[in-house]
């Protein structure tokens, strides 16, 4: 195993202090040049240790392997080779082999990587993917690797995209005792999603999202195709050794035509005016920042308020409610009802109504549902009206919302990168909302999902809660609080 490693000087270290009278353009210019110089001096170190493991272990089925792009388990390392060690070859540095023929004896291309792994066992495997025609592609796949007995190991294995509108990667590089760092090139749309997505390594330019949409729409930019050309923007990455997640560090503009220019104004247009850049570089130190302020606009299409019941009269009519319900008393569920209940939107209503309604022979569900129901908090709409639950409550009828948009109904509810309680928790989510992610299985208990930003993780469904489920509304009369209506769909 070679020791070869390449000191890696903080980003902060190459930002000299704004001098008087030096202008930021120079500023940036210089930033630029010594950014090439330090790369330059920064190539990285692949692992003489990548020889003993054969490619085919890096050459998965994604049908079958993998779940939200994670893999569903540890990938083994030292998998029984396909062929013999002959098969293996060297290709423009890739450690390479061909992959078996089919039985029509047709050829079904080549796999190959490149391996980079710091100290730490964290590792990333560039991958050269051949398919048997001209078609060609590069991803990345980061673990750890660990050994166990006799076994070597890949776990929290992830697939990653290399950037779909430009080159891609451009620069790999292991910073001693700390971490591997990835650059990619990308298009100034792609550097916008990573900006929003700064935790979800390289974008993926076809994946679409309610915030990009919407800060879109917002600036009116519907010419945003033409900035998926201009391939103008350096990223770095880091592989977080204990998220085994790639993070973004940084993002450059390489300013050196005109279409470059114009993806840099479009870029810095869409940004906060309290954020224009005086150089074209946004360090990590100031990504959080930026994407707070570009979130904000945005806060109340999917964050929620949390569940309250401040009033105390409210509070004791909403004990004795469910405890009506619990004991499917349906004389004392009517007489906490108005008269003119509203019960759906074609005009059914009053308590006869209500009443057939739970006593038909299929009433067991209904009962059921309305448990469910009020089980989740509620929140106050104003002095004289609650509403239950609360995900009926924040906008069922907001063009923003669909038949799969869903809220998460408990604060920090767990949203996992792969469909089992034993995942990985890529965050937690406090009553926000997400939309269900095709296709799905009705039967599962997780549900693949992707939340307003863009991140896509599975939440246990019993979690979750559509605003356009069962739904009631309690206001304050003269005869106390009663409920005025209890609504299911549009």
């Amino acid at each position: 195993m070679s020791d070869i490693r390449y000191i890696h000087l903080s980003r902060k270290h190459l930002l000299p202090n704004k001098q008087p009278g030096m202008p930021s353009r120079a500023m940036g210019a210089l930033l630029v040049m010594l950014m090439a110089i330090y790369s330059a001096m920064a190539k990285a170190n692949i692992d003489h240790e990548s020889a003993e493991i054969h490619p085919s272990c890096l050459d998965i089925d994604p049908r079958t392997s993998l779940r939200n792009d994670f893999l569903l388990e540890p990938l083994d390392l030292n998998c029984p080779q396909t062929g013999s060690s002959s098969d293996v070859f060297d290709y423009f540095g890739y450690t390479t082999y061909e992959r078996p023929r089919d039985p029509a004896g047709e050829r079904l291309g080549s796999l190959g990587y490149q391996r980079f792994a710091a100290d730490d066992g964290a590792a990333l495997y560039l991958l050269r993917i051949e398919s048997g025609g001209n078609a060609v592609s590069t991803e990345i796949m980061t673990g750890k690797e660990v050994k166990k007995s006799n076994q070597r190991l890949l776990e929290q294995g992830q697939l990653h995209s290399a950037g779909e509108d430009c080159q891609g990667v451009s620069d790999i590089w292991i910073e001693p005792d700390v971490a591997i760092h990835l650059v990619v090139e990308l298009s100034a749309y792609e550097a916008l999603q990573a900006l929003l997505l700064p935790t979800s390594g390289p974008p993926s330019a076809s994946r679409k999202t309610q915030l990009l949409n919407a800060l879109l729409k917002q600036q009116q930019q519907d010419d945003y195709q033409d900035f998926r050309r201009a391939c103008a923007v350096t990223a770095e990455y880091r592989l977080d050794s204990a998220s085994m997640q790639l993070q973004l560090t940084m993002l450059r503009f390489d300013i050196d035509d005109e279409r470059s220019k114009d993806a840099f104004n479009w870029f810095q247009s869409l940004l906060p005016a309290s954020e224009n850049l005086d150089v074209a570089m946004i360090l990590e130190d100031d990504l959080p920042n930026i994407r707070d302020k570009l979130m904000a606009p945005f806060k109340d299409q999917y964050q929620f308020a949390v569940p309250q019941q401040p009033d105390e009269t409210f509070s004791i009519f909403f004990q004795q409610l469910k405890s009506a319900v619990e004991r499917r008393d349906i004389v004392a569920l009517l007489e906490m009802t108005t008269k003119d209940v509203m019960l759906g939107f074609g005009g059914s209503g009053g308590h006869q109504d209500l009443q057939s309604w739970l006593t038909h022979d299929n009433a067991d569900d209904d009962w059921q549902s309305l448990s469910e129901m009020l089980a989740i908090p509620g929140i106050q709409l104003s002095p004289e009206v609650f509403c239950v639950p609360y995900p009926g409550c924040v906008g069922s009828e907001s063009a923003y919302f669909s038949f799969d948009t869903y809220i998460t109904i408990q604060p920090n509810t767990p949203m996992y990168a792969l469909p089992m309680d034993n995942a990985q928790v890529l965050r937690k989510l406090n009553f926000e909302r997400v939309d269900w992610q095709y296709p799905y299985d009705d039967k599962a208990r997780f549900r693949l999902v992707q939340t307003f930003a863009g991140e896509r993780g599975y939440i246990d469904k019993a979690l979750l809660r559509s605003p356009f489920d069962m739904r009631m509304e309690i206001v304050s009369t003269p005869q106390g609080w009663l409920i005025q209506s209890i609504l299911s769909g549009d």
